[in-house]
């Protein structure tokens, strides 16, 4: 049987823990929605080789690390071979999932831009921007 003092003891714990859940839940309802994730790199080539390669879904495969994930993935190509308006939809095992990419800005040399839409294994929607910012070289 529980004594009275360890029935207190264990209400002031769960008050407690439903104390910690409350705080938590006041502090991500105060985060906001969205997010921004950087990256960068330094590569060895021009703005404009980089271009061909990122605005054509087609030559993105190539080089894309997800299919290593996946040498079985199914890639699916629509719209036009490359620039705005193009789609590339994969269909992979669990590392890759499912989705599609759809390029919605080119400016060539500069940027590209995609809408990204993921089936599985969860849903969701993202842009990607691949910018170009060329850098001065300097012999060294």
């Amino acid at each position: 049987m529980i004594s009275e003092r360890h029935t207190i003891m264990i209400k002031k714990i769960l008050i407690g823990f439903a104390a910690l859940i409350a705080i938590f839940l006041l502090v991500a309802s105060t985060r906001p929605a969205n997010f921004r994730v950087e990256r960068s790199a330094t590569l060895a080539a021009s703005p404009a080789a980089l271009f061909e390669h990122v605005n054509d879904h087609h030559k993105f495969a190539v080089w894309n690390p997800f299919m290593k994930l996946d040498p079985n993935v199914k890639n699916t190509y629509s719209g036009p071979e490359s620039g705005i308006g193009a789609v590339c939809s994969w269909d992979g095992n669990r590392d890759v999932g499912a989705g599609s990419c759809t390029i919605i800005e080119s400016k060539p040399a500069e940027l590209v831009r995609c809408r990204m839409d993921w089936k599985r294994p969860m849903e969701g929607t993202a842009t990607l921007t691949s910018r170009s910012n060329p850098r001065e070289t300097r012999p060294s």
